[in-house]
């Protein structure tokens, strides 16, 4: 999976957990929540990279990088 699919996986996934008000159109969503949350994801998985020395190969941290990006282009 691109970073920018993941991005939007993460993104569509917090849009479906969070949706609030029901309205004639549907369910209401705030992106804005919706994008921090997948955000603060992308950076717990950075995070818990930098940490780990052995078995863990060097793209991982570097995809999680390009997805938060990905994800703040939303």
């Amino acid at each position: 999976m691109t970073s920018k699919q993941k991005a939007k996986q993460l993104f569509d996934k917090y849009c479906h957990a969070i949706r609030t008000e029901e309205d004639d159109d549907g369910f209401f969503t705030n992106t804005i929540h919706a994008k921090r949350c997948a955000i603060i994801s992308a950076n717990e998985v950075i995070e818990s990279h930098q940490f780990i020395e052995f078995g863990i190969k060097p793209n991982i941290y570097k995809y999680w990088r390009e997805v938060k990006k990905e994800i703040e282009k939303l």
